[in-house]
Parts: C-alpha cells; sequence; structure tokens
C-alpha cells in the first residue's frame, strides 16, 4: 500500500495529493483548484440575529483583482452570501496562488442613508 498525503482546505475548499514516486525524492502532486471549472468562494456574514426594523437594503461590495461586484439584498437576520470568483481578473487573465479582496458593507435604512465598513 502506498502512503498517500492528502488535506483539505476548508477555507478555500481545495483537495490536496502527495504521492511518493518511487525510487526518487520526488512526490506528484494535484491541487483540485487547478480543475477545470473551479471557483473560489467566499461565505460571507452580512447580519447577526438581530437586524434593526429601519435598516433596509445591506450592499455588498467586493473587488478581487481589479472585478467589481455589488449585490443589494434585502436586510434580514443572519443574513449571509457565498461570493464565487472564477479565479480571473479585470483583463480575464487566469490568477494563481492568494490573492486579497477587499470587501465593503453599506447599510441603508430608513433613519441613515449610508454606513460603510471595509473588510
Amino acid at each position: 500500500m502506498k502512503d498517500i498525503c492528502w488535506c483539505c482546505l476548508f477555507g478555500v475548499q481545495v483537495i490536496r495529493e502527495s504521492l511518493p514516486i518511487t525510487g526518487t525524492g520526488f512526490h506528484l502532486v494535484h491541487d483540485s483548484s487547478d480543475a477545470p471549472g473551479y471557483m473560489s468562494s467566499l461565505l460571507i456574514a452580512l447580519t447577526g440575529q438581530t437586524v434593526p426594523r429601519q435598516l433596509v437594503i445591506v450592499r455588498l461590495r467586493v473587488v478581487v483583482e481589479g472585478v467589481v461586484f455589488e449585490r443589494d439584498l434585502e436586510a434580514d437576520v443572519n443574513l449571509q452570501y457565498r461570493f464565487t470568483w472564477d479565479r480571473r481578473n479585470a483583463y480575464n487573465q487566469k490568477v494563481y496562488g492568494v490573492v486579497t479582496a477587499i470587501g465593503i458593507l453599506s447599510i441603508r435604512g430608513t433613519l441613515c442613508t449610508h454606513n460603510h465598513w471595509q473588510f
């Protein structure tokens, strides 16, 4: 039986396997994020267990590699949004490795027009 080393990176939903190549000091490594159609995913919590009655709209804005994504959502308790990204930049080029995403959360209510938080 061959030793198989694998791990699942839960935050990025990636499986990696490493198989030793007999007679060499090398390993064959597979990373599921290299598979066709793989999309990075991030679950974002937007509200908590209580939401003020005056809160009407929650606006989510995510900027990653020059791609800007905006979504307006009706305010609700425990509101979450799953952001998925096809790992392409603003020029439609494939992006490899770790990247930084900037998130901006805005709220609109009956007593206020805009409040912004960057995460």
